[in-house]
Formats: C-alpha cells, structure tokens, sequence
C-alpha cells in the first residue's frame, strides 16, 4: 500500500466541516491507491503508529494550584515545523512523522519541535488571505487575534500552564485544522480567539459574544467566567471614554457660549463707532475731536485649544452573550467547534472592530494587554475553581446563517514549512 500521497487524499468536503459548509463530515479519513479502501483516523493510528496511546485528558487543578501537572505521553500529537508553523501529527512513519498541513493535506516531516500535550490551546482566528474584520483605521482582526493570543500565552506561562497556539505568524489555516489540532493535543479548554464585524446597532453594553460547544458544561462555564470577567473590564473604560467625551462637550458649550458672547460685543462695538462718525460728519464743524474720547477697548476672540473628544458607543446587539450555536442535525455550526473533538471549546468574539469607538480602543496598545488579562484570568478561574459559572447566559441558537466563507479548504494558502 502507497501511503498518504497528496493527490490520494480526500479534498476538505469530505474531510473537515467549515463555517461556510455547515453539512460536511465531520471525519478525517485516507485513502490508497484504490478508492474504495478508506481508513479513518482511529484506523490510521492503529494501524500506523507504533505503540498508539489515546491522549490523556488533562485535570483541572485548584486555588493554590490551577495547573497541575500534565499527563505523560511519548508520543507528540502536534508538532512546530522549522518555519513556526503549528500541525497535528497523525502517524509515525519510521524516521518521520506523517501530519497535517494549514490546508489539511498530508506531509511528512523528520524536523519538528513536538507538542505532547497542553494545558490550553489558543485559536488566533483569521490569518493569511483573509484578514476577518478591518476597521476604519485600518487595523485587521487576524493581528488583533494574534496579539490576544502571544500575550496570553506569555501572561499563562508565566503562571505556570503549557500552552499551545494553533497559528503563530500570518498565514492561512482552516477551520477544521484548527479544530483539529486542539483535538490531538486534547487540552482542558480550546479557545478561538476573534474579534467582531458587520453592521450592528448602538448599544449601552458591550455585545461580547461567546458561542461555546453545544452540550458541553466545562465549554459554557468557561464561556460564562470570560464573558462576565470582560464586562466588568469594560464597563468602567466605557464610563471613563463617556466621561471624557461629556467633559469635552461641556467645554465646547461654554467656549461656544463666550464666542457668542464676544460676537456680540464686537457688533455693538461696531455699532457704537459707527454712531460716533455720524455724529462726527454732523458737527463738521466742530474742533477737532480727541481720538481717546469715546475710544472701546479692543476685544480678544477667544479660543478652543482643546483636542476633540469623539463620542464612545459600544455596538452589540440581540444576539450578545453566551449560547451555543447547533446545526439542524445538533451539531455545532462553526467547524472550528465541530471539530474539535470531546475538548471543551469556546469561540470568543471581544468586541466590533467594525465599530470606530471600539476600533479607536483596540488601537491602544495597553487595551491589547487587558484584552490578554482578561483571557488568562479566566482562563486561571476555570481552571482553579471547577464550580465557578460567570454569567451572560442566553438561549442556544439553532439556525442556518451565512457567515461568509473565511476557514475552507478552497480558501487556504500553504505556509512555508521549513
């Protein structure tokens, strides 16, 4: 049997499921020179690898100590290529590994730094080719989610935990590889990091969504702990942004209301002098009058050296909190989720990059750094108190929606590798 050639693999409709095609397999399956011998992943492995172990799920820890020490395993479930690209490794084929690639195709590799297990695993969402939101300063969600995830990660390793990226630079990685690369290291928690678009309304409250896999309590409770843990850190940045917009207000009033006040004076000023020629021009014959008498002190306009202020607004709307997202068949819609296996998994959408308000404070660095905080905090919660719940729960959503085609195969540009 010819194993695992690229042309004999089996294109990502039959492979992996995508936020575009909601109805796609879910099994990741290979081929040989025959079409109809197929394999699916569990056969692959046992038939395949040597001395094939399942992974071991990893424990939560507790206050004093929320990440305990990880399951031993011999054998790597992913692995990072020479160029920092990250993919899972199906099977070991003498000197090589066999894996998958950010477009799922097969390839093999002799030179990897190998992942045997994680703590957590953390989804840079977008990259490449598609870019997701841009906002009208020009930032693009794929940095954005990039940056979350490199700061997080240093903020959880600094506390101890193991932690896995499934996109370390800007290059094309699809839904259903990124799934699946949560679902071979088989971490406690799979979080998708994004951040949002698209044309949603005002809203007085941030509309932080977070759709967490369906029938998955440790998934909800973790959406529940992030998405309470980022409205208390937003609630009081959007009071301050409110503060500082009404203050700037409130001094424009007032400098508008001395310019009126000095416009007036001018005119009367003028008024003024103007009656005093025509009195002039009556009396021509009148000595030569004294230029102090009935002189007006000159008047100063006045003026606003203070920077603007824009208005802050948050955007949201109905569809903000935590739910789950299922499919007519109950299964999750977004693959990212689908295929990840039994990992308790969440996507995170932060905020609208679409929105200028919020674009303006994702531009600031700093708020870069609390997005990350935020994240690892929660990420420490549910981690160290197993009963913790959060709040913002709303009811699970079960429709079909179109959310563009970003994540498929068809879309995927290969990374270099080496």
């Amino acid at each position: 049997m010819k194993f695992f050639s690229c042309n004999l693999f089996l294109t990502a409709a039959l492979l992996f499921g995508s936020c575009s095609s909601p109805t796609a397999p879910d099994t990741l399956a290979f081929v040989d020179e025959s079409p109809q011998v197929t394999l699916d992943l569990a056969q692959a492995k046992q038939q395949f690898l040597v001395d094939s172990q399942p992974t071991l799920p990893v424990p939560l820890g507790n206050e004093t100590q929320p990440f305990v020490r990880l399951p031993q395993s011999d054998e790597p479930k992913a692995g990072i290529t020479p160029s920092g690209v990250v993919v899972p490794i199906v099977a070991k084929q003498d000197t090589s590994w066999l894996a998958i690639t950010s477009c799922q195709n097969p390839v093999t590799l002799k030179d990897i730094t190998p992942i045997h297990s994680a703590h957590v695993v953390l989804d840079p969402g977008h990259g490449g080719r598609e870019p997701g939101a841009v906002g009208y300063n020009g930032l693009r969600e794929s940095d954005l989610n990039l940056q979350v995830a490199n700061k997080s990660k240093e903020l959880l390793e600094a506390k101890g935990a193991s932690v896995a990226l499934t996109r370390t630079g800007d290059y094309s990685l699809t839904v259903a590889s990124r799934g699946f690369i949560a679902e071979q290291i088989n971490p406690a928690l799979f979080v998708s990091i994004h951040h949002n678009g698209g044309a949603n309304g005002f809203s007085e409250d941030p509309g932080t969504i977070v759709l967490h896999k369906h029938e998955n309590e440790e998934a909800e409770r973790f959406g529940g702990i992030f998405y309470e843990k980022l409205q208390s850190a937003l609630e009081p940045i959007g009071a301050e942004k409110k503060a500082a917009h009404a203050e700037y207000v409130k001094k424009k009033e007032a400098f508008e209301e001395e310019l009126e006040a000095y416009e007036q004076s001018v005119a009367a000023d003028k008024e003024a002098q103007q009656q005093t020629a025509d009195i002039d021009s009556a009396e021509a014959t009148s000595p030569e009058p004294d230029p102090n008498e009935n002189a007006t002190a000159e008047l100063t306009p006045p003026e606003f050296d203070v920077e603007e202020i824009p208005a802050f607004n948050w955007s949201g709307g109905p569809n903000a909190g935590v739910r789950a997202w299922k499919r007519a068949d109950n299964k999750d819609y977004l693959g990212v989720l689908r295929n990840s296996g039994t990992t308790p998994a969440a996507l995170v959408e932060f905020l609208y990059l679409s929105n200028p308000s919020e674009a303006d404070l994702l531009a600031d660095e700093a708020f870069i750094e609390t997005q990350a905080q935020v994240l690892t905090d929660s990420i420490v919660d549910y981690f160290s108190n197993p009963t913790l719940q959060g709040s913002g729960f709303v009811a699970d959503q079960q429709d079909d929606q179109p959310i563009g085609g970003g994540g498929s195969k068809a879309s995927c540009t290969e990374p270099e590798l080496q």
